[in-house]
């Protein structure tokens, strides 16, 4: 006889939503980490255009119109990142909760699959009991 679990679709359902959560976080977890890229990547360009010697007052004034590129820039991919750690943070209550929800249906499962092997182990003793009382 085969261990059947009563609750094998609600299984597999809990396992299909633990895994989408998962994807989910892992997903927004990635694009938080390019949005931080991005904000050192202005940090770096900031350094390398401050580096070079500006001449004149053209030069200087391209020079200011572009650190002020670069700080509208950040400004808004840092808003962006704010946007993007809170959905993250979400996305990672949501996984867990999920993870937990799965894990008390795979601790019932192992419940189940103890109880049954406890009771196939029960039954095969008895059989052979009985099999010794009639062999006597």
């Amino acid at each position: 006889m085969r261990f059947q679990f009563r609750l094998e679709k609600v299984l597999e359902y809990r396992r299909s939503q633990e895994d989408e959560a998962k994807q989910k976080f892992l997903t927004l977890r990635a694009s938080r980490i390019r949005g931080e890229a991005e904000i050192s990547a202005i940090g770096l360009r900031r350094k390398q255009m401050l580096a070079h010697p500006v001449k004149g007052l053209t030069g200087f004034t391209e020079l200011q119109m572009r650190m002020i590129r670069l700080d509208d820039e950040e400004r808004f991919t840092r808003t962006a990142l704010t946007v993007m750690v809170n959905e993250e943070e979400a996305a990672e209550r949501a996984w867990l909760l999920r993870r937990q929800e799965l894990r008390s249906i795979e601790l019932l499962r192992e419940k189940s699959f103890a109880e049954w092997s406890y009771e196939q182990e029960r039954s095969e003793q008895a059989a052979l009991d009985e099999w010794a009382v009639m062999r006597r």
